[in-house]
């Protein structure tokens, strides 16, 4: 009987950084291993703002408008929330302990997102408090923010709207089309209370199509009617969602709610990297029930 070989799978180089050479020539990695009885890992500050700078060059170059947020979950490494405070970067925090961790590590309020599905009512009140934006995943935790906006001090609350990605209707993370046209119609009607800042989704593993062809929907509905971007055959219409879209009177400047997405100014110490979750943001233009003229170049803003 003749057995198969298996099919020899693909090796790549290793990419040693110069940060572990002193490391490890000096001895003390395997000092290191001893005193702890295994196996540890070593961290690289350096390479984490190296990546940041890095990136911003890029986002430079492209003329794209950017800022960047270190995905907390991603290591619960103190050292990289100080890095990315004083980088410029914010920090994607997804609990009540790591919101209260990077505001201790000098990361502003206003540079903070909050994820995750579910949010217990006290990361929603803490992250009122202090401004920073949340991804809404549901209408009762919209319900909730617009609630802690009426009747706190600190208005008005920012919130993300997140897309339930068609190609996971599964997903925990998101809302459908007609639960975001209502979701638009209560953000309108809280008035003062509700920043609604642009659109959200998440969308699990490394494929770059299903990505392009939700950003150019979520896009769409940014942008008023006689300014389409480009969207892929098949997508979903605009029109699915039309409080997303108001159409000006004759003469009437364009409504914020048209406003198409930007981020805030790029600086040179907000890089971005490689992207999981994107997030499409209007012009930062408070979401009132008001006249304003509206900007016409779509960016986008990345967490990493």
């Amino acid at each position: 009987m003749e057995v198969a070989s298996a099919p020899a799978w693909p090796t790549l180089p290793s990419l040693p950084s110069p940060g572990t050479i002193p490391v490890v020539t000096s001895g003390l990695a395997a000092e290191l291993a001893y005193a702890l009885g295994g196996p540890f890992h070593f961290l690289l500050p350096d390479a984490f703002t190296a990546n940041l700078i890095a990136m911003q060059d890029a986002l430079a170059d492209a003329g794209v408008d950017g800022f960047v947020y270190y995905a907390k979950k991603a290591n619960k490494a103190a050292v990289f929330v100080d890095r990315a405070a004083t980088g410029g970067a914010g920090v994607d925090v997804a609990s009540t302990a790591e919101l209260r961790e990077a505001l201790g590590h000098g990361v502003r309020g206003e540079h903070l997102m909050v994820t995750g599905p579910a949010k217990d009512p006290v990361l929603l009140r803490l992250a009122v408090t202090h401004s920073a934006t949340i991804a809404v995943d549901a209408l009762d935790e919209l319900d909730q923010v617009i609630s802690l906006a009426l009747t706190g001090r600190v208005r008005p609350a920012r919130v993300l709207l997140r897309a339930l990605p068609d190609a996971q209707p599964h997903s925990r993370f998101g809302m459908s089309e007609g639960e975001l046209t209502t979701a638009l119609k209560r953000c309108l009607e809280a008035g003062d209370a509700i920043r609604m800042e642009g659109f959200s989704f998440h969308l699990s593993g490394y494929a770059l199509q299903p990505r392009a062809d939700l950003a150019a929907r979520l896009v769409d509905l940014c942008l008023p009617p006689g300014s389409r971007a480009w969207r892929p055959a098949g997508s979903p219409s605009a029109a699915a969602c039309p409080s997303a879209i108001p159409t000006p009177t004759a003469g009437t400047p364009s409504s914020p709610r048209s406003v198409p997405p930007t981020t805030t100014p790029a600086r040179r110490s907000r890089p971005a990297t490689s992207t999981r979750t994107t997030r499409l943001w209007p012009a930062r233009t408070p979401w009132r029930p008001c006249w304003r003229p509206a900007r016409r170049t779509p960016t986008a803003r990345w967490r990493t």
